[in-house]
């Protein structure tokens, strides 16, 4: 039975004057003001602690460095510091030092004469900055021109060398002669397999053939590319061969060309080759010669993968003559046969410039 109130005042609603309404508590009993005293509390704070220099970065802390000084690492490091973060807060201070900007700086003021193989930057708590460092070790220098660098066992450079009397006199030297060559800091300009061999043969050369070194030399090298100029004269052969399994095999080894799936050489091989047997048919059912289209390649120069293509290597001897090596015949084959030809056919090393052991069963002289 439903019950019904008797005596309830009316309630009256006015579109016109909407009663406020609240998201949440905390607005309803003066949250701005709290949230204004927090921010003005926070910022005194910040402001005393900076005044006071609390939490102030004071050290710098140095490991693993070999050939870089303390100073050279710190410099980048008090360049940041100096530097305010977010264009008002110092990065002196621990709360706001940006050790991203401490590693750019380092890499960027070190990288155009040191190579790093790995740098860690970190902040320890509550005043210091921690540098780790593991740099290229350098075995060897490297010479181009008048510019002087050391490079490690891996072929990399290490570090830029600003003058030759600043050089390990330790370390074996190594003169490139490509000096059309563009060199930058932490790049690969040797193979390792090339510097292996030069290290083997600094521990062996002189006590197996008597000759002092004064330094390594790359020969020069020079890339040139085959370029078929006669390949649409190619093309017309084998549309004006008769004989249509002939033209199969010629236009399967064109394609073969394009789509370098074959080598130069391969392809004018096996053209040779069915030119010759187009011949021979000929002849058979003709008796007559037919005239065929000879390749004639030429050979433009390139662009060189120098590090790719660089394998001989000239020892130049205190004696007089240099000795020519070829990286990828076995060192002791080379060894044996100078030593052989030195003992039974040149008594007097003045009288000769060069000795040339890069061929396994032969060595020439001049």
């Amino acid at each position: 039975m439903p019950i019904v109130r008797l005596n309830q005042p009316p309630k009256y609603h006015n579109p016109y004057f909407q009663k406020p309404k609240y998201s949440h508590w905390f607005w309803q009993h003066d949250g701005w003001a709290y949230l204004a005293i927090a921010i003005l509390l926070i910022g005194a704070g910040l402001f005393f602690m900076i005044q006071q220099r609390w939490l102030w970065i004071d050290h710098i802390t140095i490991s693993g460095n070999a050939y870089l000084t303390v100073d050279q690492l710190t410099q980048p490091v008090r360049t940041v510091l100096a530097k305010k973060r977010w264009w008002f807060f110092p990065q002196r201070s621990y709360l706001f030092v940006d050790t991203t900007a401490i590693y750019n700086e380092i890499t960027a003021t070190l990288g155009t004469n040191f190579a790093l193989e790995q740098l860690v930057v970190d902040k320890q708590f509550a005043d210091t900055i921690q540098i780790t460092v593991v740099e290229r070790v350098p075995g060897l220098v490297y010479i181009i021109g008048q510019t002087y660098y050391y490079i490690d066992q891996a072929g990399v450079i290490t570090q830029a060398v600003a003058q030759a009397e600043d050089l390990d006199p330790h370390f074996p030297r190594i003169r490139d002669l490509n000096t059309n060559r563009g060199i930058t800091v932490n790049q690969l300009v040797v193979k390792p397999e090339v510097v292996d061999f030069i290290i083997h043969l600094n521990g062996t050369f002189t006590d197996q053939l008597g000759f002092n070194i004064s330094e390594y030399t790359l020969l020069p090298v020079s890339c040139l590319e085959k370029q078929f100029v006669a390949e649409q004269l190619l093309a017309d052969d084998i549309s004006e061969t008769t004989d249509p399994v002939l033209q199969e095999k010629k236009r399967a080894v064109l394609e073969q060309l394009q789509n370098d799936t074959i080598s130069v050489d391969e392809s004018l091989q096996q053209l040779e080759q069915l030119k010759q047997q187009g011949v021979l048919e000929n002849q058979n059912t003709a008796g007559t010669n037919s005239t065929f289209i000879q390749l004639q390649p030429e050979y433009i120069a390139t662009d060189c993968d120098f590090t790719r293509v660089i394998r001989d290597v000239a020892v130049v001897t205190q004696e007089g003559p240099s000795v020519y090596f070829d990286t990828t015949v076995p060192i002791q084959q080379q060894l044996n046969n100078v030593a052989a030809v030195k003992a039974s056919t040149i008594p007097d090393l003045t009288t000769i410039t060069y000795i040339d052991a890069r061929y396994p069963d032969r060595v020439y002289f001049d």
